[in-house]
């Protein structure tokens, strides 16, 4: 998955499929923000391992996943733009598909 996107528009939908780190990257959330939107529909990140999730540096259940990218689509989606982050069933499936077997 990309880290590169066009950012997005009011006019235009912002591209789907995209990393955790690059939704947050083009939304204007920060950190305290997106970590509270995450506990609140459901999430048991603490802010650090959400931060470092973010960077990389810690992998994420698709529980987890899917909650943080939930929250950030829902700040785009109140924009009246597409959810650009992917769930983690839509990663699990393009990896399936680069790698069959």
């Amino acid at each position: 998955m990309s880290d590169e996107s066009d950012p997005p528009t009011e006019s235009g939908p912002t591209p789907p499929g995209i990393s955790l780190r690059a939704g947050f990257a083009l939304s204007e959330l920060d950190l305290a923000q997106l970590w509270i939107a995450s506990l609140t529909l459901g999430g048991t990140l603490s802010q650090a391992e959400l931060e470092a999730a973010l960077r990389g540096e810690l992998s994420l259940s698709g529980h987890e996943h899917d909650v943080v990218a939930q929250a950030i689509n829902d700040y785009f989606t109140e924009r009246g733009q597409n959810h650009p982050v992917a769930y983690s069933v839509e990663i699990e499936e393009r990896s399936h598909r680069r790698h069959p077997g």
